[in-house]
């Protein structure tokens, strides 16, 4: 599956997909999804932190830290990427449920969502796209 759009948010995606049970302001929200994309990525593969502005990512100490990670690329509307990204898993940081229309032209292998947020991704999407919740009692 090639990028998202409009139809695609709404129905069960092609790959596996988790949403943090917080949002971007809890720091444990953000290693949590860290730690999900990279147990899904294979060797060869970049991580893609996706943001709709690199600077919520300088603004996030956790975020910044997991930018600098070596299989980290970052990419927004407004960057290119692509020469550098083009397959593999996604971590969507600070993002809300119309930004997810602009995840990626690549090829997603799984997608993590840390909401800008709280309910910044509507019942009807989860519903729709069943990701799994991502919680403390999973990682603590």
């Amino acid at each position: 599956m090639h990028a998202l759009d409009r139809t695609d948010i709404t129905l069960p995606l092609h790959y596996p997909s988790a949403v943090t049970g917080s949002h971007i302001e809890d720091p444990r929200a953000v290693y949590r999804a860290f730690r999900w994309v990279q147990e899904r990525r294979v060797d060869g593969q970049k991580i893609l932190l996706w943001t709709r502005r690199k600077t919520d990512i300088r603004l996030n100490r956790p975020a910044t830290l997991v930018s600098r990670h070596h299989d980290v690329v970052v990419g927004s509307r407004h960057s290119p990427y692509l020469s550098v990204w083009n397959e593999g898993p996604v971590l969507g940081f600070g993002l809300d449920e119309d930004d997810l229309v602009h995840v990626s032209a690549g090829n997603p292998t799984a997608l993590c969502v840390v909401p800008r947020k709280p309910y910044s991704l509507t019942r009807r999407w989860i519903l729709s796209v069943g990701p799994e919740i991502l919680s403390e009692d999973r990682t603590e």
